[in-house]
């Protein structure tokens, strides 16, 4: 997935909800998985998923330029 698609799915209001899809996603094998639940009863994983989107909106640029992500 490029970072200009990425960002757009995670940057609007459903994007804790939207990036959790992707993290729980059995299409990519690549990736570290987390646990399917309801972001909110389960308060851990819905930390982890903003601290990830955190994370990929301030990291997503340094990314593409050391050519991890596609622009």
């Amino acid at each position: 997935m490029s970072w200009g698609k990425l960002s757009g799915f995670i940057s609007g209001d459903r994007g804790i909800q939207v990036l959790h899809q992707i993290t729980f996603s059995n299409l990519d094998k690549d990736r570290p998985r987390l646990p399917r639940s309801d972001l909110k009863r389960d308060a851990a994983t819905y930390d982890r998923v903003v601290e990830m989107r955190r994370a990929l909106q301030r990291l997503g640029p340094t990314l593409v330029e050391l050519k991890m992500l596609n622009p």
